[in-house]
């Protein structure tokens, strides 16, 4: 017999953003735990600020090859900011 809460819960609708993103800007590594992931650098707003890049890191099953052209990757990223989407 299921609960009724679980009956009357309902997906919540996830809203993405694509981002379009160099492929010279993106770096894959492997994790301690073994898993392949991918360093993507935000560079400076400024020529003339030296600070080192900021980076976000994606599982690399989030970061895909544009078909359009071969210098360029594409990744979906959740509008709300969480770090990962949730498996389809």
């Amino acid at each position: 017999m299921e609960n009724q809460e679980t009956q009357n819960v309902e997906k919540k609708e996830i809203k993405e953003l694509t981002i379009k993103f160099s492929r010279k800007l993106a770096k894959p590594f492997t994790g301690k735990d073994g898993k392949e992931f991918v360093a993507i650098s935000i560079p400076n707003a400024d020529p003339e600020d030296k600070k080192s890049w900021e980076e976000f890191v994606l599982p690399v099953e989030r970061v895909h090859d544009d078909h359009y052209g071969s210098k360029t990757l594409w990744a979906k990223l959740p509008e709300d900011g969480r770090p990962s989407l949730p498996d389809r």
